[in-house]
């Protein structure tokens, strides 16, 4: 159950961050290219992730061989480790995130028209520009493990 809980709040911490950087592209149209970067990894790992939460609701499906292949404790660690992950790309991508931005994401979102972002705007970007590719180098590293224990499951699966 702890495995599930924690994909359920990995899944809304990326969907979180999704909405967000999908926000900030759609309503400026010189966002650097760490934001596309970021939003491609973010998707592709909740991907996984819902693959993830499909294989868990199926663990009765495994076979013994399955299971004694299947390392709950590195599931564990890498869950973790992207819990970790995404609270920090959460604070940094709202620090970056302009107020005039914050107010329209939310029940009822509501988009700008294009517009260019301000310079003290980019120059935060690129600031945080370091620590964001290496929050997507850990997200890509993160995907790579889920998608292997998958791949173990899937290959001793009933």
């Amino acid at each position: 159950m702890e495995v599930a809980a924690s994909v359920v709040g990995l899944m809304l911490a990326a969907a979180t961050v999704y909405k967000n950087i999908d926000s900030l592209i759609s309503t400026y149209t010189n966002m650097p290219d760490i934001a596309q970067e970021i939003l491609a990894e973010v998707r592709d790992f909740e991907y996984a992730l819902k693959r993830l939460r499909t294989r868990i609701a199926k663990r009765n499906e495994m076979t013994p061989l399955g299971a004694m292949a299947t390392d709950a404790t590195q599931l564990a660690i890498t869950l973790a480790s992207c819990t970790l992950t995404f609270s920090q790309l959460e604070r940094i991508i709202d620090e970056l995130m302009p107020k005039r931005v914050k107010q329209l994401i939310g029940p009822q979102e509501r988009r700008l028209p294009a517009g260019q972002m301000s310079v003290y705007s980019r120059l935060r970007w690129n600031w945080e520009n370091s620590n964001l590719t290496i929050l997507v180098r850990r997200i890509q590293q993160h995907k790579t493990t889920l998608t292997l224990l998958l791949t173990i499951w899937m290959r001793f699966s009933k």
